[in-house]
């Protein structure tokens, strides 16, 4: 069963995480699919290397496209070492304490602040081919042998002027032998327990008690899955006079929406 990932937020000057009297003073944070900074999204839901999706910017949509885009490990040449995030952004916090949206919105944006994931002997996967060279030999192979991919793949909108489609393809894994949530720049081997962050809005800080139970089945360098995971957006295009498929990065919207679409799917 896959575990996920939640902050239970207690109100008031608690040292645990006590529960509060009355049935909405209980705030829930959750964390699956956290951009955790440099190591990439946090892998709530064990997706490995090759994915590509079709995301709709409009209702912040994912439609999974194929898992099969022809992707290869490089070989990893570092040797394994813990990776820190550089920050945790896409934390959101659920349920009603008399508080406003701005004070949830800002409890979240702190939270990301006040924790660290450390990845501890881990190595980052990449892999062979360019993502482009593989997404293009998918399509042109997928064409050559009777599959309908255009239809399927969306192509004829993605490629429209204006269009609010765009390509994601999974192209890097962070493998890992243990991941811990750590109060940020704290040395210790244990994850964090609770931290407290004081926000505009809040007479009082908000004592947030921390579970991490996001990473179960991810632990161990042979899994295939990772911890941790890293995506390229692109927007397609036709060039040539045989309008043929291709492919560039896309300067927005911006990975950090993607957070969201990816939590939607869970």
């Amino acid at each position: 069963m896959r575990k996920f990932l939640t902050i239970a937020l207690c109100l008031g000057p608690l040292s645990g995480c006590v529960q509060p009297v009355g049935p909405q003073s209980q705030l829930t944070a959750n964390l699956s699919y956290v951009r955790a900074g440099n190591i990439g999204f946090a892998n709530s839901g064990l997706l490995p290397a090759g994915y590509l999706y079709l995301w709709d910017t409009d209702d912040n949509s994912l439609r999974l496209l194929s898992k099969t885009i022809p992707l290869s490990p490089k070989d990893i040449a570092a040797a394994p070492a813990t990776i820190v995030s550089s920050g945790v952004t896409g934390v959101t916090v659920d349920g009603s304490f008399g508080g406003t949206g701005v004070t949830k919105t800002a409890i979240s944006a702190a939270v990301g602040q006040k924790i660290e994931f450390r990845a501890e002997n881990a190595v980052r996967q990449d892999y062979n081919p360019t993502t482009i060279t593989a997404l293009v030999s998918a399509y042109r192979d997928g064409q050559a042998q009777g599959e309908d991919l255009y239809g399927q793949w969306f192509v004829a909108e993605a490629t429209r002027p204006k269009s609010h489609l765009f390509y994601v393809i999974i192209d890097s894994i962070v493998l890992a032998e243990k991941t811990r949530i750590a109060q940020t720049g704290v040395k210790g081997d244990n994850d964090v327990a609770s931290v407290s962050v004081s926000v505009p809005g809040l007479t009082k800080p908000v004592v947030v008690a921390i579970q991490n139970g996001a990473f179960a089945e991810c632990f161990g360098k042979d899994k295939a899955t990772g911890c941790f995971f890293s995506v390229q957006v692109y927007k397609p295009y036709l060039s040539g006079p045989d309008k043929l498929l291709n492919f560039r990065a896309a300067s927005n919207p911006k990975p950090e929406g993607l957070v969201q679409a990816f939590r939607n799917k869970l």
